[in-house]
């Protein structure tokens, strides 16, 4: 598993997680987003499996905060909880702000079509997220599968950062050379 920190490729990346997923046989929907290099926009990648069409290609920042800020503090959000919190929220009268976080964390992710959401952050930055479901059961994620996921999310946070780094050496590189070159 670890050889998935050695891969530059995004595309490759997002394939190679996607399959992965799809043959544990324990998910039917993976989508990633993955922060534009503006980081304003999160632009889901496309793999071999694609989730339903109607998923969103983009999520604006601004659009999504609520969910994004959850998420990066969270670092892994699953709808069952979600919903559990909100109807504890029942009990407690004041909970106003909360109930409009919770519920609006519960529309995005169902919106994205994910029972369980885990955040790719390096140094307090979402770089994406990836959002898996099982559209063959009701039954929670165990306990264990996030753990598996989370390290695998984990992987790909470090592959991404990697990849980022490459890019900004590459760009530095060309920009070195167009000063020479032009002096």
């Amino acid at each position: 598993q670890n050889e998935l920190v050695n891969i530059m490729s995004l595309t490759d990346l997002v394939k190679i997680v996607s399959e992965r997923l799809y043959d544990s046989r324990r998910v039917t929907g993976v989508s990633i987003y993955l922060l534009e290099p503006g980081g304003l926009t999160y632009q889901r990648e496309q793999a071999t499996r694609n989730p339903s069409d109607v998923l969103p290609v983009k999520i604006e920042t601004t659009g999504a905060r609520t969910f994004l800020d959850t998420l990066t503090q969270a670092k892994a959000v699953a709808i069952e909880e979600v919903q559990r919190d909100l109807i504890d929220l029942d009990d407690v009268a004041s909970a106003a702000t909360d109930r409009a976080r919770l519920e609006e964390v519960r529309r995005t992710m169902t919106e994205l079509e994910a029972q369980l959401s885990f955040a790719f952050v390096s140094e307090d930055r979402l770089l994406g997220f990836l959002n898996v479901s099982d559209e063959r059961t009701s039954e929670a994620f165990s306990s264990y599968e996030i753990e598996l996921i989370a390290g695998l999310s984990a992987q790909i946070t470090t592959a991404i950062a990697n990849s980022e780094l490459v890019r900004q050496i590459n760009e530095r590189d060309r920009l070195l050379a167009i000063g020479e070159m032009a002096t």
